[in-house]
């Protein structure tokens, strides 16, 4: 028998193109990197048809083992929501044109790709328009540009365009009077002026208060020298006599 090219599913979500010497599901446990048979097995076999071809991959693997050992690779349905552990195996069949019979054949990275798109329903391009958005495109082009907005979108009930002009009327600027500027002013240049003349009076006040003071403190000592006099002269007089 030839060697058969199969493909190991990495549990970090990799592909790895492996060639083996012949197909034996009792050694294939080996390929993925077990050291035990026990829980390896056939979890799935998609069928596929190309230009009037039918193909099949099985795929193997284990669902038990250690933590932070989880196959990430996303599998297609039946087995998308299945959790593997480790690495996985992919092998491809094809059926005998004579016999039917599913026979292996070599599986390729760029094969399985193709088969996975079309297991998984097919991929949606979303940079591609849709009809629903040509449909809209037409009909906005053929219609008057009498009846579109400044922006392109067509006038409705829902759509009122507002000129400049409009928004201008709107904006309301507050007129200052000047009779009020001006009455503000004296009563500003007013208050200020009382302000200054109660100072002055204080202050004339203040200067009133110290003068009297001092005049007070004068007269105090001019007294009090003749009765100091007096009474020197009395002593001088007990001392003749």
């Amino acid at each position: 028998m030839a060697p058969l090219k199969v493909l190991i599913v990495n549990k970090n979500a990799t592909l790895t193109a492996y060639q083996i010497k012949e197909y034996s599901e009792d050694k294939l446990f080996k390929k993925c990197g077990f050291k035990s048979v026990n829980g390896f097995k056939c979890f799935t076999t998609w069928c596929i048809e190309v230009e009037g071809t039918k193909y099949g991959v099985k795929l193997y693997g284990k669902e038990t083992g250690k933590p932070m050992t989880e196959n990430k690779y996303e599998f297609p349905p039946p087995v998308d929501t299945t959790l593997l552990f480790g690495n996985a195996l992919l092998v491809g069949f094809r059926q005998n044109d004579e016999t039917f019979d599913m026979e292996p054949t070599d599986l390729t990275e760029s094969k399985w790709k193709k088969f996975e798109e079309e297991l998984f329903g097919g991929f949606e391009d979303l940079t591609a328009p849709s009809d629903g958005d040509e449909s809209d495109e037409d009909e906005l082009l053929n219609v008057s540009p009498s009846k579109k907005t400044k922006s392109g979108y067509l006038k409705d009930s829902f759509v009122v365009e507002t000129s400049d002009e409009d928004c201008c009327e709107d904006e309301v600027v507050p007129k200052v009077d000047p009779k009020s500027k001006t009455k503000t002013d004296t009563k500003t240049k007013k208050s200020k002026k009382d302000k200054d003349d109660t100072t002055s009076v204080k202050n004339a006040i203040k200067k009133e208060k110290e003068k009297t003071k001092l005049v007070k403190t004068t007269t105090k000592k001019e007294s009090k020298e003749p009765k100091e006099k007096n009474d020197n002269l009395l002593m001088e007089e007990e001392y003749i006599y």
